[in-house]
């Protein structure tokens, strides 16, 4: 697939893992990211990459638990721009939430199934799944390497 096609195909995957926009499952989220992450995209390279903690990026102190996909495109054989496509959770942090923060990177294990593995049974990810009061989008930016 293209990476234009990749956010509608992983929005069709979280629809067949019964993802409820409106009352939103990280775990769900998961079993379709992992699907996702077999399917070929048209690029240079791909990276895989699970994250949470409290952040600040919307100007509102957050909980943040993301997927992420980042597709790495290449022109006249150089690295020239990316593209993050994200399944990106947030709540408001409690005491639990707080004290967790994690980046788990697809690179650092031998097998994408030990990777999803890792993540399922991270404290951080277990943890987190008790929240039930989750807001969520899939979203997509490009992130130009000039500009790095």
């Amino acid at each position: 697939m293209i990476i234009t096609h990749a956010k509608a195909r992983l929005n069709k995957l979280l629809i067949r893992e019964g993802m409820d926009i409106t009352c939103p499952n990280p775990f769900q989220a998961l079993k379709a990211f992992r699907a996702f992450a077999k399917e070929t995209v048209e690029c240079a390279e791909d990276l895989f990459m699970f994250q949470c903690g409290v952040f600040s990026f919307s100007g509102e102190r957050l909980f943040h638990l993301v997927f992420v996909r980042q597709f790495i495109i290449k022109e006249e054989g150089r690295c020239d721009n990316k593209v993050q496509l994200y399944i990106e959770f947030t709540c408001k942090p409690n005491e639990s939430l707080t004290a967790l923060s994690t980046i788990i990177w697809a690179e650092e294990f031998t097998s994408m199934e030990l990777y999803f593995e890792r993540i399922e049974n991270s404290t951080e990810f277990s943890t987190a799944m008790v929240e039930s009061t989750w807001d969520c989008k899939v979203h997509q930016e490009a992130v130009s390497l000039a500009k790095l």
